[in-house]
């Protein structure tokens, strides 16, 4: 059976985060794309890697076991970057979701995206930027809500805390479901975020004053790879647009349909 989504390869870097991660970035990476591919790179044997084990057959996600030969040395990162330039050179992908918090994979970001396809970076708030940037789209894990799974007393003896509950500043209990972060995420000041937005509805505006919302959406995402309304404690970005006042929401045609478009509030509104 066909699909018109795209197709997409999802490379995880084990030594990185815990499983924990995996369910919600599947979730969130497949609303508009197929993970044809799914792989997972790390030493195995290690005990900080054992509880990767069963979310890997849950997810039908394919191990890729590299024992660490150096001390100090990352064998995992260089196959995963080896898979990415076979898999990139196959041509018959049309992006990659990179997990990973590890500014090594910038050059792997950016020479993906030299040949045309689109990289999906996720990852930890402490993510450097420069991955960050070189990544189309940059989505912080800390922004998803995470599926409570059930657990056996060994199993759940077993898992160590996560860094997020060894420093709840970094996001919130991976084993929970969490809402978007209002106060703790890195989000700017409400009149830096609002300058944003304005600079943005500049850009894209038509002639009588009007943008288009998912324009204005895609502006954004265009040139800061990690914005995201969840950043800002909004569902969406129409509600983040509403929450930060200072804009006109409006329904009108588009098409065969409406749309949402927006303008700067009157003076007076503010």
């Amino acid at each position: 059976m066909k699909t018109d989504l795209p197709n997409f390869a999802l490379l995880i870097d084990a030594d990185n985060d815990t499983p924990n991660i995996v369910a919600p970035i599947i979730e969130e990476i497949t609303r508009d794309a197929r993970l044809s591919v799914r792989r997972v790179y790390g030493d195995f044997t290690t005990p900080q890697l054992a509880k990767w084990r069963e979310s890997l057959s849950r997810h039908g996600i394919h191990p890729i076991q590299q024992f660490r030969n150096t001390v100090g040395k990352n064998a995992s990162d260089s196959a995963l970057i080896i898979d990415a330039m076979d898999l990139l050179h196959g041509r018959r992908l049309d992006g990659f979701c990179l997990v990973s918090s590890d500014g090594d994979f910038t050059r792997l970001a950016t020479r993906i995206r030299e040949d045309g396809l689109t990289v999906i970076g996720c990852g930890r708030t402490h993510a450097p930027k420069s991955f960050v940037s070189a990544c189309e789209r940059y989505i912080y894990v800390e922004n998803l809500s995470f599926i409570p799974e059930v657990k056996s007393a060994a199993e759940e003896a077993a898992i160590p805390p996560s860094d997020a509950l060894q420093n709840p500043k970094k996001g919130s209990s991976p084993g929970a479901k969490t809402h978007p972060p209002a106060t703790e995420a890195p989000a700017p000041e409400l009149p830096v975020l609002r300058k944003l937005l304005q600079r943005a509805y500049t850009n894209v505006a038509d002639e009588d004053g009007w943008a288009l919302v998912s324009r204005i959406a895609v502006y954004l995402r265009a040139n800061h790879s990690d914005f995201d309304p969840r950043s800002h404690g909004a569902a969406n970005f129409i509600k983040l647009l509403q929450a930060c006042g200072g804009f006109e929401l409006k329904q009108r045609q588009q098409g065969n349909g409406t749309a949402h478009f927006c303008r700067p509030a009157p003076v007076s509104a503010l």
